[in-house]
């Protein structure tokens, strides 16, 4: 993965916290049942911009919203009973700083 998609992504986590607040993707405390409908809708974005023709940039900003909503949801397992991070990576590493570290 690039290191430009990578910050992209951490830019809109960013965003996203910027403007929602303590009801962010970042609130590890927010329940499954409350991320999975924030996913869908993303996804739903990326298959509206795909029906509309978008342009390849577009479509690239909605599935960077999608990888950040994704990604998010993985970070806020950690701790969780079962969930264990893969071999090799630091089980500290806070929320999204730990995709800076699968930089090529």
């Amino acid at each position: 993965m690039g290191a430009d998609t990578v910050a992209a992504v951490e830019a809109e986590v960013a965003r996203a916290h910027r403007k929602h607040g303590d009801r962010s993707i970042l609130n590890p405390a927010m329940p499954d049942a409350v991320r999975l409908p924030v996913l869908v809708e993303e996804v739903g974005e990326v298959a509206s911009a795909m029906l509309e023709g978008a342009d390849p940039a577009h479509l690239r900003d909605e599935l960077i919203q999608v990888a950040a909503v994704a990604l998010t949801w993985v970070e806020a397992l950690r701790g969780r009973a079962g969930v264990q991070p893969p071999a090799g990576e630091d089980p500290a590493a806070p929320g999204p700083d730990a995709l800076r570290a699968r930089r090529p």
